[in-house]
């Protein structure tokens, strides 16, 4: 199914979560193969592998993402981030396995270098306190010295700052519009449909399957 996505999209570079690792090496062995074979190219899709962050919103019995609520999307506007991480799941002095922690692990301390939370007494002359290390971010969260509010309004602004780019993009390319009322969607089967989406693992970008 995963070579059948790659090639039927017609897409040049394609993303692979790694929940598909074992089966990487032969989608993209198949892929070439079928390139070469049946359509005489000696080159193929390129297919970039990436890691996977949690679903925001915790849902044992919902394990497939249909609802957008689940992630953050890169066409997002800058109102639907705070909604979305106002109810992500971010249980108090709990860091593992919290989403609100992976997304600051894996896009916004690479992004910044840092990732800065405001003091309760900062517009009255108070200093934020600014995290360059994960492990002090976790020491402190599981701590309860960092409370879950602050850390999502902190990361809703993080966030809303590396997509204003993305938004200026759509804003200015009629193109990028265009691409944005159709959310590049393709429906594999009756059950998934594939984002390209901002913010789900490693650097930039992953999957999201609604």
């Amino acid at each position: 199914m995963q070579c059948a996505a790659v090639l039927f999209q017609k897409e040049d570079v394609w993303l692979l979560s790694m929940d598909h690792e074992e089966g990487l090496p032969y989608v993209g062995t198949l892929t070439r193969e079928y390139c070469r074979d049946m359509k005489g190219e000696d080159y193929g899709p390129i297919i970039l592998s990436h890691g996977e962050l949690p679903n925001l919103i915790l849902d044992h019995e919902h394990d497939k993402i249909q609802d957008p609520m689940f992630t953050i999307f890169m066409e997002d506007e800058e109102r639907d981030v705070p909604v979305k991480i106002r109810n992500a799941h971010c249980p108090a002095k709990v860091a593992e396995g919290n989403p609100c922690l992976e997304y600051i692990k894996h896009i916004v301390l690479p992004w910044f270098g840092c990732f800065q939370v405001p003091s309760e007494e900062e517009n009255s002359g108070g200093t934020s306190r600014t995290f360059r290390k994960m492990e002090e971010l976790i020491a402190d969260y599981e701590s309860g010295v960092l409370h879950p509010t602050k850390v999502k309004l902190a990361l809703t602004k993080a966030l809303n700052n590396i997509m204003e780019t993305v938004r200026g993009h759509f804003a200015d390319s009629s193109e990028a519009r265009d691409l944005k009322l159709c959310r590049c969607t393709t429906f594999i089967n009756d059950h998934y449909m594939h984002n390209v989406v901002v913010f789900k693992e490693h650097v930039s970008f992953n999957y999201a399957f609604n």
